[in-house]
């Protein structure tokens, strides 16, 4: 395109430079759905939701609560999205809006813990009780009748269920030979990269333990090793090792 009014000209760089300096932002852009409007706020606190579904920061004049609704299709877990509209941030707001979106089950498991078996990023909260409201993209609710131990997660890609309560897990005592347990994934040694949020230290997994002997150059002592139930090799902390099903004595 070739300008020719030096007027015009003027006003587009000057437009150029504008959005550079305070880019809009991708949810005014994007009116192909969730066609936000200022007006379809969340109502305040003691009201309105309190914090992001996002990254959970709690809303604040200078973070608003803005409403995001998209309607359940092929590239939206119904587990995480049924069609009604969910308080976000703007920032949050903002991502679900990118050319390449992150889907709001992404957004909201990136601050859950990954399924101990399957490692999937698709954790549901368990919530106990009767809720005063509608309970929110990504919560399972568990009824009023508890009948053993209180789980607070499920995966929703698996179906496993687990609490991240060590305590409510008898000490694997024994353990070996291939038994059903769950442990913590120990640290990675000092100057290796940073691993993948599959191998991070302290992560819980849950599979087969097969500790054993190692005596060699790099290395000498028993490892504790499990095969997790999603086929993966884990290196954990022998300290946590406990049984892979919660206590049920009272």
């Amino acid at each position: 395109m070739t300008i020719t009014d030096d007027t015009l000209g003027q006003q587009f760089l000057a437009a150029i430079e504008a959005e550079e300096a305070h880019p809009t932002p991708w949810r005014e852009v994007d009116d192909s759905w969730c066609r936000w409007h200022p007006a379809d706020a969340p109502p305040g606190a003691p009201f309105g939701p309190a914090d992001c579904v996002g990254c959970g920061r709690g809303f604040t004049e200078d973070l608003p609560a803005e409403s995001h609704q998209r309607n359940v299709g092929d590239d939206e877990d119904p587990a995480f999205a049924d069609g009604s509209p969910v308080a976000v941030c703007p920032d949050c707001h903002d991502r679900l809006h990118q050319p390449l979106p992150v889907s709001l089950a992404d957004l909201v498991c990136a601050r859950r813990p990954l399924c101990p078996s399957c490692s999937a990023e698709r954790t549901l909260e368990v919530l106990w009780g009767m809720p005063a409201g509608p309970p929110g993209p990504g919560v399972a609710l568990a009824g009023c009748v508890v009948t053993g131990p209180i789980l607070e997660y499920r995966c929703a890609a698996c179906g496993y269920e687990w609490s991240d309560d060590d305590t409510a897990y008898s000490v694997a005592t024994g353990a070996g030979g291939g038994d059903r347990v769950r442990a913590r994934l120990s640290d990675y040694p000092p100057g290796d990269f940073p691993p993948s949020r599959r191998q991070q230290p302290g992560r819980l997994v849950v599979g087969r333990y097969h500790p054993h002997h190692v005596d060699g150059a790099w290395e000498s002592g028993t490892r504790h090793l499990i095969i997790g139930e999603d086929r993966k090799h884990y290196i954990v902390d022998p300290s946590t090792v406990r049984w892979a099903d919660p206590t049920t004595d009272t």
